[in-house]
Order: C-alpha cells, then structure tokens, then sequence
C-alpha cells in the first residue's frame, strides 16, 4: 500500500570504482560477513575484527569490508587515526567508555526524519547528547580529525540537548498513549489537567473552606459520590443561610444537597481532564517532533562521524589486543608478507598455535614470482593459506592493521576466488558447469592490479580434461593477465610449466611421513610437491582399513605398470634412433 512505503528524506551517490570488486563468489568465499556453514556472523572475517561499541560503528564496519578503498590517500587518512589510538592508550580508554554509552542516534535520526520518535527515543538521544562534548574534547585532544565536520554545530547540538531536557519527563513512557510525556511548566493548561488529576482532594477542601467563610456554614460540607457528583451538603437547621445561587441537588432527611457553577465546572474538568491531558499532551508532543526535525542533519551528520569513530577505534583495539601490523600502501604491484595469519582461525585456535607463512608475489614481472603454483595434500591448509592472504588485502585497504610481522600491498583492484566444489540446479549447472562460469568470469575481468585465489580448478572433469584447461588458465593468467595469483592444484603437472614461464614458480605445503602417518607442518617452502597423500588423508577420514590397504595396492601398482610403459616406450624410440622427449604433462613422446 501507499502508506506503507519507507520514507526517504535524502539519497547518497557513491562510485564502484572508488571501491574493490568483490563478486558474490568471493564475498562467499572468503565469509566476510556471513559464514558458509550457518549463514551467521560467527567465524567471519567481520566477527573476528569488531570490536565496534555502537550499532552504527558495527554497520559502517560491515559495510567497509564488503566496499574496501582504492585510494592510497584515503587508505592513510584512517591509518593515521589508527596509529594515534595506538599510541594513546588513555584516549583510547576514554573514547571506549564514552562510546559505550551512545545510543544508536543514527536510527533516531531517521525516526526524527519522519516524526515518528517516541518519549523514549529522545530521552536516549539526549543522553547521548551529553556525551558529545566529552567526546568532541577527547578527540581534539589527540589531535584526530574524524569528527571535525560536526564542530560547526556544536551549539546547535548542546541547543538540541537543552530542549529535549526540558520538555521531556525523566520517567517518560515509551509510547504516547499513557501520558506523563512532558515535563511541568511545558504548558500551563497541561498543568492544570494533571493538577486536577493529581490535587482534586486539596481543590475540594480549598473551595470547601471557601464556602464556609462565605456562608457562615461552619457545617458546610463538600462530598463526591459516584451516582451525583460533586455536591455541597447542608443541614436543614442553616438553610436559612444557603445562598440563591446554590442549586439544589438532592433532598436529605436531615440536610439538603446543592452544586454551584465552579463546582459543576470542577466536576465537569475532574471528570474530562484524563481524556483532555492526553489529547493535549499528543498534540503539544507532536509539535515538539515538528520543531526538532529541524536538527535531523545534524544528527546523521553526527552519527556518521561518530560511526566512523567507532570503526577506526576498534581496528586499534583489535591491532593491540591480536598484534597486528600497520601495512604499507601504494601504487606497486607488489605484495610482501612476513609471517601472514588468517584473522579468523588464528581467533579459534589456542593462542600461538596457528603457523604463519609468508607471500612474495608481484604482477607483471618476470624476475619476480607473479604466479605461485602451490602443491601439498588436502587438509594441509593451501586453502587456508590462499584465503589468509586475500583477507590480509581486504583488511589492508578497509585502514584496518593486518595479522602479520610485516605487509607491504599494491592497491588491489579486483579480488577472485574460485574455491570450493558447488552445483547450482535450479539453473540446471552442474559442479563443473559452476566451476568453469566462474573461472570464466575471472578471466574475462581481471586486470593486472587484480589479486587472484584458484583452488582445484579442473577437478570436475577427467584427468587430462582438467589438467589440460588447469594448464591453460594458469597459462593465461601469467602470460596475458600478468595479475598476482595463487594457483593451488593436486595436478603435479603444472610444475614443470616454471621451465617456460620464470613468473611461475613452484611452492608447497611442507608434510612429515613416519611409517605411513603424516603430519601436516603447515609451513609453505618453495619446490613443487610429489605427491598428494590421499589415501593417507582418506584414512584419517576414517575409510574402513580395508578399502584404504586396496587402494594402497592399486595405486602401487598403476605406478609399477606406468613406469614399466614408459620404460618400454623409450627403448621403443631410441631403437628407431629417436630421442625421447618429455610430453606436457610429463610422459615419454617423441
């Protein structure tokens, strides 16, 4: 219905390209904002860094990783309010406490928008408003900038407090319907609704003692009673004393009953005055939310500063408490890690047992890795690894310090993911059909300032199917996208394409086998890997010892009878006065 439609009082552009691409795939992926497994916040990148103290700082959060900058300026700009907290310890005390108590005054903006603020709403917002000033000297004082945009306005905001303080009850309700919104001396007509409501018994004795003086009825006496009202009650022996303008109201059989006009009117006012405070103190309260709207741009202008605030403290919170590291930003196209951790799962494990890893990885260069073909078997953590650098990137370019001993970034423009096995059957696409889509995407948008994550790509497929187009894409990817990469892959193939592309090189998850038990190190060294440990991997899975001895066997013996064909092969063509070559994907050819 018409009615029903949100009001919007102000629309705010932004610009795509002032932000990172993140596609629905990657944001997935790399769970920014919402886990995989329960759709949550919960063991998200956005749960292991907030450490935000007002709903509108956790919003802003969550919209700044979703939208991280491309600009090295804006990037610095909150780095430095960052390394001031740091370095601040009782600024950063001080703006945590007064923080803590603000309430979300970026939602009774809007509510102040459309009028539709309760008592209640603006009790809050002027608590939150007493806040202010602190917090506008605390910030001053450090010598932080984020709230310089609302010092213009910083007697309206104490005006805004003072009215709020005055009109509105300390015990206000929390909606209109009760009443007791406005405090005493709002209105003088108010006041004489809730006097009649809340003083009756001490008008009647007033206006009794009134009467007596004026009659000379020492007597005289003023009663209520449900049935007849307000009545003035008068023995029979001084109705000779009654004067003309008492109504009577009622016979006695030892007094009569009379009312006057001012006690008719009493009456009438007692009787109405509940009815009539309420619609008073409706239309009085209405007024007020009338007259403040006129504060509504000062306060989102406030609660967007203060959010901001809010955001930059806790990344320095979150820096002192994890250690983390204040990254160094610009224009290259290099990436450099020293002792790189994923900010999630180092949180989930005990402290000190996550292991760290470095990245050395620059695009468009040929003396430099561009493109790291990294090997080891499942579990060992590649995909850990690979997600730990990408979210090092988001964090990096949100202003936010980043979970390592050292970081050094090129702006990123673009972040991909191709990770992970899913069908999509509503649309009739199968795991590999999903697969491919994806990877297509990223080939077809990714630019050289792109950061690039593929996992398992070509798996969904036969073998020389999938390491023919894994070949392929990793050939593109180096040779015409020329952008930073991790390509994680069991097809040990690909090793060998480091012999024509220099810009390739070789990396893998370091594991330790004692009588066919492995360990996973979960340190990543240069060199290809051999293997993949499946079958090993398969019996920790808890395949029943059966199937994990047959597939021991089977696989020693298709190794056996592969290198007896590529012994006989090779005979075969140096008999023919052939030297053998090795294929592509490491056989004997001609």
């Amino acid at each position: 219905m018409k009615g029903s439609l949100p009001k919007f009082d102000i629309v705010k552009t932004y610009e795509l390209s002032d932000f990172v691409q993140l596609d629905t795939s990657t944001r997935r992926n790399l769970e920014l904002v919402e886990s995989m497994r329960d759709k949550t916040k919960v063991g998200t990148l956005l749960w292991a860094v907030d450490k935000t103290l007002t709903n509108m700082g956790a919003r802003l959060l969550r919209n700044w990783i979703c939208q991280p900058l491309k600009s090295v300026d804006k990037i610095k700009e909150r780095q430095m309010v960052v390394e001031t907290l740091i370095n601040d310890y009782e600024t950063r005390e001080k703006l945590t406490k007064l923080l803590g108590e603000l309430y979300d005054i970026q939602r009774l903006s809007s509510k102040l928008s459309n009028e539709s603020g309760s008592p209640r709403d603006y009790l809050n917002l002027r608590n939150s408003l007493a806040v202010v000033p602190e917090l506008i000297d605390a910030v001053i004082d450090a010598r932080i900038n984020v709230l310089d945009n609302v010092l213009p306005y910083r007697d309206k905001i104490t005006d805004l407090y003072d009215i709020i303080l005055r009109t509105i009850d300390d015990n206000a309700p929390l909606t209109m319907k009760e009443g007791g919104m406005l405090r005493r001396g709002v209105s003088s007509e108010l006041d004489y609704f809730r006097d009649l409501l809340t003083k009756g018994k001490q008008w009647v004795n007033e206006f009794e003692a009134q009467e007596r003086e004026k009659t000379g009825i020492s007597t005289l006496k003023v009663d209520y009673n449900k049935v007849f009202g307000f009545y003035i009650e008068v023995t029979n022996a001084n109705a000779q004393k009654v004067p003309d303008f008492y109504v009577r109201k009622q016979t006695l059989a030892n007094a009569e009953r009379y009312i006057t006009p001012e006690l008719k009117k009493h009456e009438d006012d007692v009787l109405s005055a509940q009815v009539k405070s309420v619609e008073l103190e409706k239309k009085l309260f209405t007024d007020f939310r009338t007259y403040t709207k006129e504060y509504v741009d000062i306060i989102r202008e406030l609660s967007e500063s203060i959010a901001k605030l809010d955001c930059l403290l806790s990344f320095a919170n979150v820096a002192v408490e994890y250690n983390y590291v204040k990254p160094e930003i610009d224009e290259s196209l290099d990436f450099s890690i020293k002792n790189g951790r994923h900010p999630v799962v180092e949180r989930i494990l005990p402290l000190g047992a996550y292991v760290s890893n470095d990245l050395e990885i620059s695009a468009n260069t040929t003396d430099k890795t561009q493109l790291m073909i990294l090997t080891g078997p499942n579990m060992a953590g590649k995909s850990t690894y690979m997600r730990q650098n990408a979210l090092i990137v988001i964090l990096a370019q949100i202003g936010s310090y980043v979970p390592a001993d050292y970081a050094r970034i090129g702006i990123v423009d673009k972040v991909f993911t191709r990770v992970g096995a899913s069908d999509d059957l509503s649309l009739g696409r199968s795991t590999f059909m999903v697969e491919m889509s994806e990877t297509a995407y990223i080939l077809n948008f990714s630019t050289e300032k792109s950061f690039i994550l593929i996992d398992e790509i070509g798996r969904g497929t036969s073998t020389y199917d999938g390491v023919a187009i894994a070949w392929s894409v990793a050939e593109f990817i180096a040779s015409k996208i020329k952008a930073r990469c991790i390509f994680a892959t069991h097809y040990h193939e690909l090793n060998v394409m480091t012999t024509n592309y220099p810009q390739i090189k070789n990396y893998r998850v370091t594991v330790e086998e004692q009588n066919g038990e492995i360990e996973f190190l979960r340190k990543i060294v240069q060199g290809g890997a051999s293997r993949s440990y499946g079958i090993q991997v398969a019996k920790m899975a808890g395949l029943p010892n059966s199937v994990v001895k047959r597939s021991e066997d089977l696989m020693s013996r298709m190794q056996r009878d592969m290198a007896k064909n590529l012994a006989v092969k090779k005979k075969s063509l140096e008999d023919a006065g052939k030297v053998p070559q090795l294929s592509l994907f490491g056989g004997v050819q001609e």
